[in-house]
């Protein structure tokens, strides 16, 4: 018999589904079959499936080592690990001496780096930080996930960040890895939350998804804006080139989006002999399509400052030339948290977060 002892950041699952991501390399039936047979057990009885598993729970699987290796790529690297005393039973994610099990091998990890306070200093700052999830005030220029083998991101370095402070964490089985909830473009700076646990990660994403977490960003905007205005409008989006079109009207393939804005004050930026006049808004972002804010504002008549894919090429040159302006002048500035938050994030409700922008010297 192997024992499985499942973490904190894996509760809240329910059991199939962290069956199924266990046994990755057997069919799907294989779990229902052997949940039925009570080759598998949930807390010493017979389990359905359905489930939830918490932290401190015992999976207990009446397989052999070998049959564990032909069917669980995670289970074959932890008797592998253990191979001194292959019946000693896979005792969780605590006792496990595997450093990346996605990888299969010891991994090399990414660059992090943090100041004294912990800060992820070169890619941005930790705005809060509990048991549950992260905050982050991401940098102007960094992916918040990456799309190529080698690119670094927010989720990599957050995630290398947490593997470094919990053992629990770094040596989590594939049945949950951290993430990211939110993704903002490469270009654009502000607050990402990360959910160190699986009950954290779902209820973030349901709250996204229910449009019950605000979130508001700051963007300054070409020419004059005198009132607030909530816009509505369909999106679609060019896989090919990596962009988006603005509707009047639903086509198919295009996806409602509803954008409410209100102008907070207007700046003139004077340089190299010009004067540009320009307005800040407060920005909430009531739908989350792709590039939403930047191509909905700029099929208004308003492109954000500096967005070259968007805006005018010739513009954003001119702005980097005479301001120093490197990427588009749009901020995720604000969180609000609903005033009902369950657990485990009830600590949180009717909870503010904000991150100052990069870009607020050049507004004042």
């Amino acid at each position: 018999m192997q024992l499985i002892k499942v973490s904190e950041n894996e509760s809240g699952q329910r059991l199939d589904k962290y069956l199924m991501k266990y046994f990755d390399t057997a069919p799907g039936s294989f779990v229902f079959r052997n949940l039925r047979k009570k080759n598998i057990k949930l807390n010493g009885g017979k389990a359905s499936g359905n489930e939830r598993i918490m932290a401190g729970d015992e999976i207990q699987l009446y397989f052999s080592p070998d049959t564990l290796v032909l069917l669980s790529s995670f289970a074959a690297r932890m008797l592998t690990a253990n191979d001194d005393e292959p019946d000693s039973g896979i005792r969780g994610n605590a006792s496990a001496d595997i450093d990346d099990h996605s990888a299969g091998k010891k991994s090399k990890g990414v660059p992090v780096q943090r100041d004294a306070s912990g800060d992820v200093s070169a890619y941005g700052k930790i705005v809060y930080e509990d048991k549950n999830i992260i905050v982050f005030n991401k940098s102007s220029g960094v992916l918040s996930q990456k799309a190529g083998a080698s690119d670094v991101s927010v989720n990599e370095i957050l995630l290398a960040y947490v593997k470094d402070k919990d053992p629990v964490t770094r040596n989590a089985a594939d049945t949950f890895v951290p993430s990211i909830c939110n993704r903002l473009d490469r270009n654009t700076s502000g607050l990402v939350i990360f959910a160190k646990t699986y009950a954290s990660a779902a209820l973030v994403n349901r709250l996204i998804k229910e449009r019950r977490l605000r979130k508001y960003y700051l963007a300054v905007v070409k020419g004059v804006v005198n009132e607030s205005a909530r816009i509505r409008a369909w999106l679609i989006k060019d896989e090919r080139t990596n962009r988006v079109r603005v509707l009047s009207a639903e086509e198919e393939g295009s996806s409602y989006i509803e954008t409410a804005y209100e102008p907070l004050k207007t700046v003139r930026l004077t340089g190299s002999g010009r004067t540009d006049t320009a307005t800040v808004l407060k920005v909430e972002l009531v739908t989350g399509k792709t590039h939403q804010i930047r191509a909905h504002l700029a099929a208004e008549g308003h492109p954000i400052l500096g967005d070259i894919k968007y805006g005018n090429r010739a513009d954003a040159e001119r702005l980097k030339r005479a301001y120093g302006i490197e990427h588009q002048l749009l901020h995720a500035w604000r969180l609000v948290w609903p005033e009902d938050m369950p657990a485990p994030l009830s600590e949180l409700s009717g909870n503010i977060m904000t991150a100052d922008a990069p870009f607020s010297s050049l507004i004042e």
